[in-house]
């Protein structure tokens, strides 16, 4: 899309400035501009869209990891503490 904007402001630019030398309107020409500037701002934010959603996905797998473990480590404190408490005592 980037490239097709570019294009289209090429376009645009080079007739705006034949109407304005030869005295006709610029309006198409600005026309064409205006799809340009649109394509190459659509092709940007979509082109952002794509990097964002592959930072999420590479962003999930640890955050779900980082929370399993801050969960386990809960529930591991308590056992080693009372596995602790049951040795120090003479259950043998």
């Amino acid at each position: 899309m980037k490239t097709a904007g570019w294009i289209f402001i090429a376009i645009g630019t080079i007739s705006g400035l034949g109407n304005l030398i030869g005295g006709n309107g610029i309006f198409g020409a600005l026309f064409f501009i205006a799809i340009g500037i649109a394509l190459i701002h659509f092709g940007k934010q979509k082109e952002m869209a794509k990097n964002q959603q592959e930072q999420e996905k590479g962003s999930v797998l640890p955050a779900q990891s980082t929370e399993q473990t801050s969960k386990d480590a809960l529930l591991k404190e308590p056992t080693s503490e009372i596995n602790k408490q049951y040795q120090e005592t003479d259950h043998a």
